[in-house]
């Protein structure tokens, strides 16, 4: 993990795939006058990246499912509910092996209630924003445009 003055990142992908037992990980910050860090969750799990880049057009925001309703008087009562992340985007032109060979799976075994990280980039400046825990908000139907080559669109919701 690496926590600097200037940058936290929330994930820490391993650059090739790694089979082991046990883990063992590590912190060192000198600078911790606690002695002690208070981590929400470590994740520790298999990853999928494809390699086609996902299309243009992808989203990134926020949903909230608090309601408003106005009074006779003409004021607002608010129920508040916390806000999610959400993205939404299209693996275009995929290969069948990692489509339907490994994303159809990973749908599969998590369905819209199975947890997973999404990661949007390893490198991201911004991977404190746009890393996080999340489901699917619904199975994805995929696309077949050409011979052995397949387009996923795909939505997350982010999990609270």
């Amino acid at each position: 993990l690496h926590a600097g003055a200037d940058r936290i990142r929330p994930a820490h992908v391993l650059p090739a795939d790694v089979t082991a037992r046990y883990w063992s990980v590590q912190i060192l910050d000198r600078s911790n006058t606690d002695g002690y860090i208070d981590l929400a969750r470590l994740w520790v799990a298999p990853g999928f990246q494809p390699s086609t880049n996902l299309s243009y057009g992808a989203q990134f925001g926020l949903e909230t499912s608090s309601t408003r309703l106005e009074t006779d008087g003409g004021s607002f009562v608010f129920n508040d509910r916390p806000l999610r992340r959400i993205f939404k985007g299209v693996l275009a032109d995929q290969a069948d092996s990692e489509g339907v060979g490994q994303f159809f799976e990973i749908q599969r075994r998590l369905g819209i209630s199975g947890q997973l990280l999404f990661v949007f980039d390893p490198d991201d400046v911004y991977a404190y924003r746009r890393t996080f825990l999340c489901t699917f908000k619904e199975p994805s139907i995929f696309e077949f445009p050409y011979t052995d080559r397949n387009s996923i669109p795909f939505s997350l919701i982010e999990e609270l």
